[in-house]
């Protein structure tokens, strides 16, 4: 099934330029078990010309994979952020308990975590990494409630930066785009389980931290 999914997104993204970026990326947000990377590399491959200089090729994946990519990615990430959003105060008041949580703290902590720059800077740090999967992003920020244009901004600009590295890296390594994609996306696999295990644990720190 995944490698029909693959399949599927590269005919989305060769036949549909820029449009098929963003149709790409937006499905492949929603649906999960598609490799984020596959997207921006498979269109730096397919899009990009092999014979183009750095700054030709760099300047038309502005345009060709950055933009597409952020708005995709950006309109699918309301997805997962959403449902955390309104799937969040209820769990919390069901099992915060048995962590020290109630939903005060998160109220408090949505509060905290816009007052300064520093955090809008990790997470857009965390939206550029391609190893860091996207929806745990999302869910983590509509779980505490993060403002949504802060939200919106900040995956925006993320999503675009990701999208052109992943992008031109795509056109440097050509036919190999797709075993590097895979490579890329088992790492994010493993990273999101990883995330998993110790989500928790993360978001009651983050709440009880000092300030």
């Amino acid at each position: 099934m995944l490698e029909k999914l693959i399949q599927v997104t590269q005919s989305i993204v060769s036949a549909g330029g820029p449009v098929g970026v963003f149709v790409a990326t937006l499905l492949e947000e929603v649906v999960f078990f598609i490799p984020s990377p596959i997207v921006p590399m498979a269109a730096g491959f397919f899009l990009l010309s092999p014979q183009a200089e750095l700054a030709e090729a760099a300047s038309r994946a502005i345009f060709y994979i950055a933009l597409p990519v952020g708005l995709g990615l950006t309109i699918g990430s309301l997805f997962p952020y959403y449902i955390c959003y309104f799937g969040g105060r209820p769990a919390i008041e069901k099992w915060g308990r048995l962590f020290g949580l109630t939903w005060q703290k998160v109220e408090k902590t949505e509060q905290n975590f816009t007052r300064g720059s520093g955090d809008e800077l990790i997470l857009l740090g965390l939206r550029i990494l391609p190893v860091v999967p996207s929806v745990a992003i999302s869910g983590f920020c509509g779980f505490i409630r993060y403002p949504i244009f802060h939200f919106l901004a900040v995956t925006a600009l993320g999503a675009a930066i990701r999208g052109f590295l992943l992008g031109l890296f795509g056109w440097y390594v050509g036919t190999a785009y797709l075993r590097y994609a895979q490579m890329i996306a088992q790492m994010e696999k493993y990273l999101f389980v990883l995330i998993g295990i110790i989500g928790v644990a993360v978001i009651v720190w983050f709440i009880r931290k000092p300030r």
